[in-house]
C-alpha cells in the first residue's frame, strides 16, 4: 500500500507548466493537494453566486496568496454583460 509520505515529485523541466481544474473553493486541503501534484496554474469554476466581479477578485486573491501563479476563472453562462463588468473591474 502506498501513502503520500512515500510519494515524491520529480523535478518539472523549465518551461513546463502543470495545471488543474478546481471547484474554486479556497481551502487548505485543495492547495496542499494541488501543490503536491506540482500544479502552478489553476482553472477555477464559479457558481452563479460567485460569478461576479467581486467573487472572481476574491477567488483570484485567495489562490494567488496560496502561491498559484496563473488563474483562469470559468464563467457560467450568465452572459456578455457580466463578462464586460468583470473585465472592467479587473483591468481598472
Amino acid at each position: 500500500m502506498l501513502s503520500s509520505a512515500q510519494a515524491t515529485l520529480r523535478p518539472i523541466p523549465p518551461g513546463i507548466k502543470i495545471g488543474a481544474s478546481s471547484s474554486g473553493r479556497a481551502v487548505p486541503e485543495n492547495f496542499l493537494f494541488l501543490r503536491q501534484l506540482g500544479v502552478t496554474w489553476v482553472s477555477l469554476a464559479a457558481t452563479p453566486e460567485t460569478a461576479t466581479a467581486d467573487g472572481f477578485i476574491k477567488m483570484r486573491q485567495e489562490w494567488e496568496a496560496a502561491g498559484f501563479d496563473y488563474l483562469v476563472c470559468m464563467w457560467p453562462s450568465e452572459g456578455q454583460a457580466l463578462v464586460e463588468r468583470f473585465a472592467a473591474r479587473i483591468l481598472a
